[in-house]
Formats: structure tokens, sequence, C-alpha cells
């Protein structure tokens, strides 16, 4: 599952690059707001596959995972 990109949270200096980005958060936003119209709490929404699902918060907590330092060098290099 995909959750929460850049493009799900626009804010100041912070710009969504492509269509794909400004849809999938709106996207984003509307499952949001009718979760919580609906009651439900304590869940994240994010991308699987193509549909837009929540999981719980404690879920998400319990599977920890390691940052991928290859990601972290191939941005370094590229940010020279």
């Amino acid at each position: 599952m995909l959750f929460l990109s850049c493009a799900a949270v626009p804010v100041a200096g912070l710009m969504c690059h492509t269509a794909f980005d400004r849809l999938l958060a709106a996207r984003f936003r509307v499952t949001a707001v009718e979760r919580l119209m609906a009651g439900e709490h304590g869940v994240m929404v994010g991308l699987q596959g193509r549909k837009i699902n929540t999981i719980a918060l404690a879920e998400v907590c319990a599977n920890k995972r390691r940052a991928n330092l290859e990601y972290y060098r191939m941005a370094r290099m590229l940010a020279k």
C-alpha cells in the first residue's frame, strides 16, 4: 500500500507536479473527509493499486521498516 505522498498535502512552496498528483491528492482528501463524516478515526488514507483505502494507524505503526539507503544515495547524487 502506498501512503500519503507530497501530492496529498499541498502546502506553500510545495507544488504538485503532474495531473496525476493533483487528482490523487483530491481523491485522498475526499476519502479522508468521507471517512471522518462516517465516524471513522485512527486510520490513514492510502493508495493500494488503483483503489483508495484506509488502514489503522496502529497497524501502520506496528510495521517498522528501515529506510532504503540506496534511495538516499541516489537522491544525493541527483541533487549535485
